[in-house]
Parts: C-alpha cells; sequence; structure tokens
C-alpha cells in the first residue's frame, strides 16, 4: 500500500507555509506534509515535516521523498511524525512527497566523492552531462591532453582527474572555467583520466549525496604510457641523436587576427613539421600532414586562452609507425599559451 501527499517546493518563490497541507485521496490515513520556511533562495536549507495521525503499524516507514531525484530526505518506522532538511542548489521547482509504504530490505550504497576505479559516467539531476576527450596512448616524457565538452550546462566548471591504474587518483585542483588540461604521466603503463562538470554557482562544502544533484560526470578513460626504447621504465627520455625543436607564437593577439606558430628543429636532417593548436571549447586540431614548412597560420576566432605545440621528424622518418618507433625519432615542444582578446 502506499499512501502519498504532495508539496512543491519553488526556490525564490513562495511556498507553502507551516500548516498548510495536502492530504491524502485515501482519508483513512492522511499524510501532512508542510515546510520551515514561506520563501527560499538557493543555497538556503529548509526543513520539511510529515506526520499521520495514527501510529506506524508493524512494517510500515513515513518518508519524504525528492521527486526530482527519487533521494529519501527522511523515513521512520515508528510513530507519527518525521522531519529532514534538504539544502536548495539552483532554482528551480523542486517536487516533494510525503508518503506511507510497505517497509523494504535496506540496502547500504557507499557513496564515494571523486573519481574511483574505471567506472561509467554519468548525468546529473537535471540531465546535464559531460565527455572527455583524451590520446589514446603518448610517449613517457610527453604531455597527455585533456578535453572536456559540457552539455546542457549554462556557466560549467570542470575538475579533472588521473591515476595510474591501481594508484592514486590525483586531480587538476579547484573547479575552473577551463575545460582544458594538461600533465606529464610519471611513467609507463595505463593511466585511467575523467573529468568531473558543475555550474559555476554550485555550492561548495556539499556531501556525496548533495553533489550527485547537480554535479555531472564523463566515462573513465585510458590512455597507454609508452616506454622510449633504451631509456628505462620510469625516465625522462632523451631524444635521439640530441635534436629537439622549439616553438615560437606571440603570447596574446586581438581577436579575429592570425596567430602565427613558428617551429626551428635543432640537429635534426631535412626536419618536416606539423603544428597542433586547442581553441577554447573545441579542443585540439593538427595543422595536418608534416610538411617541411615551418610556420602556420590559424585564425583567432575564439575569444580565451589557446594552447599550441609543434613536432618535428627527419623528412626521411617512417610513416604510420607504433608510438615507441616514434618516440626513436619524433620530438616535440612544450606547449605554449596563446591569449586570444579583444586588444592586442
Amino acid at each position: 500500500m502506499s499512501y502519498k501527499s504532495l508539496l512543491t517546493l519553488v526556490a525564490a518563490i513562495v511556498v507553502l507555509p507551516a500548516g498548510v497541507a495536502y492530504a491524502s485521496a485515501n482519508q483513512a490515513v492522511p499524510v501532512t506534509l508542510v515546510s520551515s520556511s514561506p520563501q527560499v533562495r538557493t543555497g538556503q536549507e529548509v526543513t520539511l515535516f510529515a506526520s499521520i495521525p495514527e501510529p506506524l503499524l508493524k512494517g510500515e516507514v513515513l518518508s519524504i521523498i525528492d521527486q526530482t531525484t527519487n533521494q529519501v530526505i527522511a523515513q521512520t518506522s515508528s510513530g507519527t511524525t518525521v522531519s529532514g532538511v534538504y539544502e536548495t542548489n539552483q532554482n528551480i521547482q523542486q517536487t516533494f512527497t510525503g508518503e506511507i509504504t510497505d517497509a523494504s530490505t535496506p540496502i547500504s550504497v557507499n557513496w564515494t566523492d571523486q573519481g574511483i576505479g574505471n567506472n561509467q559516467g554519468y548525468a546529473n539531476a537535471a540531465g546535464q552531462t559531460v565527455t572527455i576527450s583524451n590520446p589514446m596512448e603518448v610517449t613517457l616524457g610527453s604531455p597527455i591532453f585533456l578535453n572536456a565538452t559540457a552539455s546542457g550546462f549554462v556557466s560549467p566548471v570542470y575538475q579533472f582527474w588521473w591515476a595510474m591504474q591501481g594508484g592514486q587518483w590525483h586531480q587538476s585542483g579547484h573547479y575552473q572555467s577551463s575545460s582544458f588540461y594538461k600533465f606529464i604521466p610519471p611513467r609507463t603503463g595505463l593511466i585511467d583520466v575523467t573529468v568531473y562538470t558543475r555550474e559555476a554557482t554550485a555550492p561548495t562544502g556539499e556531501t556525496a549525496l548533495q553533489r550527485a544533484q547537480y554535479e555531472a560526470k564523463a566515462n573513465t578513460a585510458v590512455v597507454a604510457v609508452n616506454a622510449v626504447p633504451g631509456t628505462g621504465s620510469g625516465t625522462t627520455p632523451t631524444p635521439s641523436a640530441a635534436g629537439w625543436v622549439s616553438l615560437t607564437a606571440a603570447n596574446q593577439v586581438a581577436l579575429g587576427s592570425s596567430i602565427v606558430l613558428a617551429g626551428n628543429a635543432v640537429n635534426m636532417p631535412q626536419p618536416v613539421y606539423q603544428f597542433w593548436f586547442w581553441t577554447p571549447g573545441e579542443g585540439w586540431e593538427s595543422s595536418g600532414h608534416y610538411t617541411s614548412a615551418n610556420t602556420y597560420s590559424v585564425p583567432a576566432s575564439v575569444l580565451g586562452q589557446w594552447a599550441a605545440v609543434v613536432y618535428a621528424r627527419p623528412a626521411a622518418a617512417p610513416i604510420n609507425e607504433t608510438a615507441a618507433r616514434r618516440a626513436e625519432y619524433e620530438v616535440n615542444s612544450p606547449v605554449s599559451t596563446i591569449v586570444v582578446s579583444q586588444q592586442p
């Protein structure tokens, strides 16, 4: 059996004051549900009260349930009243029910605050999602570039996580508006990577259960870190033949102008170049196949912080090689950042 009453709570809008309630259609066991405050603002706590005129029978429970997330706010199996505290997280309509139901077999669910294992992503209560873009493999000593794409968020902020499989998880720091993150893997092996996203206006210091209402997570992806022959696992490789390449670019350019990238390979016979650039909100793109041209121009079409890197190798180097084989002759510059603004 199930007897219900309804209460609709709208953040920043007047709600039912104490003493006013909906009664169940079954008048034999009416459930009264009220709130402690007639007006609730985002981030404010409100207490919900449910009551019945007669004590619960054996095997019955009285619950207050958030209809948006199916979260049980409060529950009791004895007496005539139950109350629970709810904190509003965003300015949306929330509907709650006061219910009498048959008792069920209890289960335990462990909530983990952040990245654990190779688990699946999930949407938040509002249906907002996030995905992560990452390379399939990298060479030890080279950075791993991650890019997040949020869907449904107005002003998303991001927090990236990575871990050597079986090892400790590391985070990018506090949530930031940048959807781009890079790090250098510490050793060879497989690395799990993921990203969490929430609105910039979401509260902080919340419990894991509260966070699940508005925070979305990407699927955990895997990046293979390959060793460089002859260097040994866990060491930073030195490019073969002492070859290296540098990247030159302006630190800041004006919107609508061009970002000019210039590479300079040293100690490398007949070098060819491939440029990569990261556009805010769009991710990484390449200049195409390796060519002998050591400059590349990109239209500065989007405001914000861009990133760029150049790769170089001898013109006689093989193609369609493995990552380990490529590391014998291919080098890359450090990643440079370029700010595109309204004024240079």
